[in-house]
């Protein structure tokens, strides 16, 4: 691990364990690339002194846990960096994308951001897939795989994270700390990582070995933090032509043309003609 100086402005930090596919991310040396990186181990990893490593946290638990404890162990880093990239380690991501990732959040100043997921991954909210025409869409939805906050977010939010493994439900509440809602929050569809390990398997099955269940803690994290539920909506974007769209109908038309192009590629499931007209009218219509 290197003596840090602190002079990069962004952190990469992952609960990491044996099955990872965030390969791509390690082995770079320090001076090439402009964020740090830290792992908190989950389960007994090997990482070799040629990792460039930042910082190596272990603790058994869940991500959002494991991440509270890794900054209650290293409270100082709160204060020394400006975005934070919370990423599952079965995200697969190279470099370079981390280094774009961190430079358009930062030139947009986004306070919490995801990259896009490809269009054949594993995901959990239809608006999360990749929308090719869109170089970002401002949303009211970030989910939990791969969220990038800033820093005044996670001073925030943190204190949720000690209690919840899964962290179900904190992607209903982060939106509420942000200054600018209407501009602040984004998926950036320039940059698309893919995830290909099936979804709700990996971490609730290592849960339900410790006698904790996902559902239970989601059901008691809506009730402690009074959470209403939200279904994402993108209700403006930038098209990659710098174009700017402002209207939500004309959001919800350009989408579910471009998801429409993209529904041989989409199978991890795979979207019905009902599903689609159903997120086009949602996208139109419905109350954010």
């Amino acid at each position: 691990m290197s003596n840090k100086d602190f002079s990069r402005r962004h952190l990469v930090l992952s609960r990491i364990g044996t099955g990872h596919e965030l390969h791509n991310l390690l082995g770079i040396n320090n001076e090439a690339r402009s964020w740090d990186l830290a792992l908190s181990t989950y389960d007994n990893v090997s990482i070799d002194t040629d990792d460039f490593v930042d910082y190596i946290h272990h603790y058994k638990g869940g991500k959002w846990d494991g991440i509270y404890a890794f900054f209650a162990n290293h409270p100082d880093l709160l204060e020394s960096y400006e975005y934070f990239w919370l990423v599952d380690d079965d995200i697969q991501a190279s470099a370079s994308q981390v280094e774009e990732l961190f430079s358009h959040v930062e030139k947009y100043q986004f306070e919490i951001a995801q990259p896009a997921l490809t269009p054949d991954s594993y995901y959990a909210h239809r608006l999360t897939l990749q929308c090719p025409i869109f170089n970002h869409r401002h949303t009211n939805f970030v989910e939990l795989m791969m969220p990038v906050l800033s820093r005044a977010v996670l001073k925030q939010v943190l204190p949720y994270f000690r209690n919840t493994q899964s962290g179900l439900g904190l992607d209903w509440l982060w939106n509420g700390f942000v200054s600018r809602p209407n501009e602040t929050i984004a998926i950036i569809d320039r940059i698309s990582m893919s995830h290909y390990r099936p979804r709700n398997k990996h971490l609730r099955g290592r849960m339900e070995k410790a006698g904790i269940f996902a559902h239970e803690e989601k059901e008691a994290t809506i009730k402690n933090w009074k959470l209403n539920k939200i279904y994402p909506i993108a209700f403006s974007g930038m098209l990659l032509n710098g174009k700017c769209i402002r209207n939500r109908l004309a959001m919800s038309c350009l989408m579910t043309k471009n998801y429409w192009m993209l529904r041989r590629s989409i199978c991890r499931p795979a979207w019905s003609l009902l599903g689609l007209i159903n997120f086009s009218l949602r996208q139109a219509f419905s109350k954010l």
